[in-house]
């Protein structure tokens, strides 16, 4: 089985984090400091359940130390190898303007460098077809 944490610890501190930044940087009465509640509530609820009477990072607190407790590991649970713990994937990858941005100014280099080619040479510039497909 692939994780991305290595140990139930280190994603209550996560998840902790990501909440409390919610209602820090947040009003209280915004929806999103009244849903960080709701969903740290949720949390710690099924992390109860899932690792009974094991310490969670308290709120507002995960910013002064995130050292990890002495757990009790659940029975068949075992740290995971290196191999094991995934990143995930970039979830932003480039935009579709940043790309056609891109190839525009790779043409825009192309065509300046070809018209400096050709007056340091004294001759036309040199039209460079582009392969065809196949």
């Amino acid at each position: 089985a692939v994780r991305s944490f290595a140990s139930p610890w280190l994603f209550a501190v996560a998840i902790e984090l990501m909440l409390t930044n919610a209602q820090v940087y947040n009003d209280e009465d915004s929806q999103i400091y009244e849903e960080a509640g709701m969903i740290r509530r949720a949390f710690v609820k099924a992390m109860e359940e899932r690792f009974p009477n094991q310490p969670l990072p308290r709120p507002f607190t995960v910013y002064e130390n995130v050292d990890e407790p002495a757990w009790m590991r659940p029975w068949g649970w075992t740290v995971p190898r290196p191999e094991d713990v995934a990143d995930e994937p970039d979830p932003f990858g480039p935009l579709d303007w940043e790309q056609e941005a891109k190839a525009e100014d790779e043409e825009r280099a192309l065509a300046r460098a070809m018209k400096a080619g050709a007056a340091m040479y004294g001759g036309a510039p040199v039209i460079i077809a582009k392969p065809r497909g196949r």
